[in-house]
């Protein structure tokens, strides 16, 4: 189990694209590549002012499309 930090997850999906892996709630694995950064979605990415909670929401590059997931949830997290 990896241990990320909210401030370390938007900074790391900021600067690029993350390799997400993590149990989804229904107790199923998935691995998605996630982004918060514009040059690396084909959608528009807002100001992100305050996060409260553990949940991130991110572009999943290869559905493009919003997604979200848990930190507490996150099995792995490494930027490509």
């Amino acid at each position: 189990m990896t241990t990320v930090t909210m401030e370390s997850a938007i900074t790391q999906l900021k600067s690029g694209v993350v390799n997400v892996t993590f149990r989804k709630k229904d107790g199923t694995t998935r691995v998605m590549r996630a982004t918060l950064n514009q040059s690396k979605s084909g959608l528009e990415i807002p100001t992100i002012d305050k996060v409260t909670g553990d949940t991130v929401t991110a572009v999943d590059v290869d559905k493009n499309e919003w997604r979200s997931f848990s930190l507490a949830r996150v099995t792995q997290f490494s930027p490509e």
